[in-house]
């Protein structure tokens, strides 16, 4: 983006090129509408607010990427990652979450607390340190900057483990819980995997599963 607005606004200072210097009119004319251009790009790069939601699921190499642009453009992905065993070659493949149900997923998730797991700091009571474990993260950023990043073991959505009695836990259940009452993200990762070649591969935990 940045190189593109810099081409134009070099492009409309051309004028100070030899041959327009003999005419000062122009020379000013092009000039304020240099300067007009980089206000107005300087402007929307200033104000422009991009959110991105990154969720990676336990048990299987599963990512989902929600992004708001202006509260007003959404898009999302399910990126699903396997790999070759011979060769430890990755596999990924994407998947498009369409627009309306990007931007649903994405309001319950700010609605529901995304943000609430940044507050937690009890370390053992959120399962930061279980031995040998999987986890279940979230990352917030804002203009592509990180804004935090936290991570909780072994909690599943609803639909594939127990309910969760642990306070900030069960907050981290709920949010993935709402994205795969959407998504179905369990079935759609091991339908594409059902689909991949013999000796495809993927990491549960510490584990190695494998398609013989």
């Amino acid at each position: 983006m940045k190189k593109n607005w810099l081409r134009l606004v070099f492009a409309e200072l051309k004028f100070f090129e030899f041959p327009h210097l003999a005419n000062t009119l122009s020379v000013s004319r092009n000039f304020m509408k240099a300067l007009q251009l980089i206000a107005i790009l300087l402007f929307t790069n200033l104000f422009s607010q991009k959110i991105k939601y990154e969720i990676s699921l336990c048990g299987r190499n599963q990512k989902i990427i929600l992004t708001s642009k202006n509260d007003k453009a959404y898009k999302g992905l399910i990126v699903n990652e396997f790999f070759k065993k011979s060769s430890d070659k990755k596999i990924i493949r994407r998947v498009k979450i369409k627009k309306d149900v990007a931007k649903r997923i994405f309001s319950e998730l700010t609605k529901y607390g995304i943000y609430e797991p940044k507050k937690n700091t009890d370390s053992t009571g959120c399962g930061d340190f279980y031995l040998d474990s999987d986890y279940l993260s979230f990352t917030v950023l804002k203009n592509d900057l990180k804004l935090f990043e936290k991570s909780f073991a072994e909690v599943y959505p609803e639909s594939e483990s127990k309910i969760e009695q642990n306070q900030c836990r069960r907050q981290s259940q709920i949010l993935v819980t709402l994205i795969d009452k959407e998504l179905n993200l369990k079935k759609r990762y091991f339908e594409i995997f059902k689909k991949l070649p013999e000796k495809t591969c993927y990491w549960s935990g510490y584990s190695m599963v494998c398609k013989k």
